[in-house]
């Protein structure tokens, strides 16, 4: 199965996804993954239909400055602050990280709720001229640099923090690439 929490509403198995991505008839997914057989009702003709093949939006600017200088005071912060951590060490360890990729990974843990001001960190008041700020959640940090960049940093938020709220939350400003 799969489901884009991206760029696309939809979902499906794996014929749905090759139809999506590639804009292909259903006989022709199922060829694809090798079983054009099946692919086939009685009277041989194909049960679905082609959809538009997937289109994305990229930004491919980085962050500016500001928010990246900030962003990486913040992962260099959490980075020390996990490292003084047994208890989210061990979490990183249970999850089966080596301790070699949890530092090449640059990974972090924030042991408590924190918020920035937004124009500190580089970003725009809201419309209305209403300051932003930026929420620093506890919880472990991953940051992503794309080309020496640092492009985003999320932060993986424990299940008895995140409740039905999203787990992963992307620091305001972050931009995947």
């Amino acid at each position: 199965w799969w489901f884009c929490r991206q760029c696309h509403e939809r979902r499906g198995d794996a014929i749905a996804y090759l139809m999506w991505r590639d804009g292909t008839t259903f006989l022709d997914a199922c060829s694809a993954l090798g079983n054009a057989i099946a692919a086939t009702n009685s009277k041989g003709s194909a049960k679905r239909t082609p959809v538009t093949p997937m289109t994305r939006e990229h930004d491919t600017e980085p962050p500016s400055p500001v928010w990246q200088n900030q962003a990486g005071k913040f992962v260099a912060w959490t980075v020390e602050q996990l490292w003084q951590n047994d208890a989210a060490l061990a979490y990183l360890r249970g999850r089966g990280l080596a301790d070699e990729t949890t530092r090449s990974a640059k990974l972090g843990y924030n042991p408590r709720e924190m918020y920035r001001d937004g124009s500190s960190w580089g970003l725009q008041p809201e419309a209305g001229g209403k300051e932003r700020r930026v929420w620093l959640p506890r919880g472990w940090v991953i940051p992503c640099e794309v080309s020496n960049h640092l492009r985003y940093v999320k932060v993986r938020r424990a299940n008895e923090l995140a409740g039905n709220a999203a787990k992963y939350i992307a620091i305001s400003g972050s931009k995947k690439a």
